[in-house]
C-alpha cells in the first residue's frame, strides 16, 4: 500500500508540476535515491515511481543516482549530483531522503529554475523553503484522507 502510494505520488507531482512542458520535446527529471534502487524497499519505490513517469508521460527521461549516502558514496554530494542532473537538463529533481533535507533546501536556492521536491522533509510546512521546493509526507497525514499537520 505503501509502495503504490509512493508510486502515484511521485507520478501526480510530475504531471502537475510540469503540465506547462509537456509540449516541449523532452521532460527531465531527476530520481536522487538514499538506497540501491533494487532494495526492495524506500529507494526501490521511488525508482519504479520514475519509471511509471517515464513509461505514461511522452519524452519523460530519468536521471537517476543511486546509493547517495556517506557509507556508499562519501566522495559525491547532493550538490555534485544536482549540478550533473542540472547540465543533463533536469527541470524537477526528487530528494528521497530526510537525509537530503538541508542540502536540498541550500542547493534549490541556486538553481531558481528547477523545481525540487524533497521527500519527508519539512521546509515548506515550516515556511523555511524557497519557491521552487515542495515537500512530501512530513506534516501530513494521509490516513483519514485528511491534510492536518502532525
Amino acid at each position: 500500500m505503501k509502495r503504490t502510494l509512493i508510486l502515484v505520488l511521485v507520478a501526480v507531482f510530475a504531471l502537475l508540476s510540469f503540465a506547462t512542458t509537456m509540449a516541449q520535446d523532452e521532460f527531465v527529471f531527476g530520481m536522487i535515491l538514499v538506497g540501491p534502487q533494487d532494495d526492495r524497499g524506500w529507494s526501490q519505490a521511488h525508482y519504479e515511481g520514475g519509471l511509471y513517469v517515464e513509461e505514461n508521460l511522452e519524452g519523460a527521461r530519468m536521471l537517476v543516482f543511486e546509493s547517495l549516502n556517506p557509507a556508499d558514496t562519501p566522495e559525491t554530494t547532493l550538490a555534485d549530483v544536482v549540478e550533473l542532473f542540472v547540465d543533463e537538463g533536469a527541470q524537477l529533481i526528487f530528494t528521497t531522503s530526510d537525509a537530503f533535507e538541508e542540502d536540498t533546501a541550500a542547493i534549490a536556492s541556486e538553481y531558481p529554475d528547477v523545481t525540487f521536491i524533497n521527500v519527508s522533509g519539512d521546509d515548506v510546512l515550516t515556511g523555511e523553503a524557497p519557491a521552487n521546493l515542495g515537500n512530501v509526507m512530513d506534516g501530513v497525514d494521509l490516513s483519514c484522507g485528511e491534510i492536518s499537520a502532525v
